[in-house]
């Protein structure tokens, strides 16, 4: 787990629409990560 404010590890997810993002391709534009686990799962 990252500390509060400790700048997060460049990273490759899909968005919504199947396009990959970077997390650079935000580079100087804060940005807010929200992880959850799946819903009713353990």
């Amino acid at each position: 787990m990252l500390e509060i404010y400790t700048k997060a590890p460049d990273f490759r997810a899909l968005d919504r629409t199947g396009r990959i993002q970077t997390l650079s391709d935000f580079k100087g534009i804060y940005v807010f990560l929200y992880f959850y686990p799946k819903d009713d799962t353990r």
